[in-house]
């Protein structure tokens, strides 16, 4: 009986990352093409129309680096540029980014308390805002909350490699 509550626990987890990131994309792709591209996104874009040696060159002179660029140029070569395709990278990165908050969460107080932050934190009108935009901005959200994930993993860990990673 014990195992079976302990699988219980264990698909209602799963599925609700899932519902968390469909529940995202879903709620975001609504408005992704009702306005024409800014500025900046139009670098980005035009970054992902070089070569894909040429993308580290173009990136030296803008203060973000050049990994959103690739990824972009690999995602818009699939998929095809448009307006639509270019912004719905960033609110997939930002759909990771509440499932992401979610895990960390869930690790550290509780189920109620992890799903709670990560609906506060998919309404919220910076990452509401900000996910709309073909630029790096849920990305590094994104790679944040991974980073605080394993800081948080290592600070658990009482080992000589810990101590060494952490500069203790």
């Amino acid at each position: 009986m014990i195992k079976a509550t302990n699988y219980n626990s264990k698909y209602l987890y799963w599925i609700t990352i899932l519902s968390l990131i469909v529940f995202n994309i879903i709620q975001k792709i609504s408005y992704l093409d009702t306005e024409p591209f800014w500025y900046d996104e139009i670098i980005s874009v035009k970054a992902t129309l070089q070569d894909f040696g040429h993308i580290k060159h173009m990136s030296e002179w803008d203060n973000n680096p050049p990994f959103y660029y690739y990824a972009l140029w690999v995602w818009l070569k699939v998929v095809g540029v448009s307006e639509f395709n270019a912004r719905l990278l960033s609110v997939i990165f930002c759909a990771l980014s509440v499932s992401m908050l979610f895990i960390i969460s869930k690790k550290y107080f509780n189920y109620k308390t992890a799903l709670g932050a990560a609906l506060i934190f998919s309404m919220h009108n910076f990452v509401y805002s900000y996910c709309y935009e073909a630029r790096c901005y849920s990305l590094v959200v994104l790679l944040v909350l991974i980073s605080t994930h394993l800081f948080l993993k290592l600070l658990k860990s009482n080992t000589i490699l810990t101590a060494i990673l952490l500069g203790r």
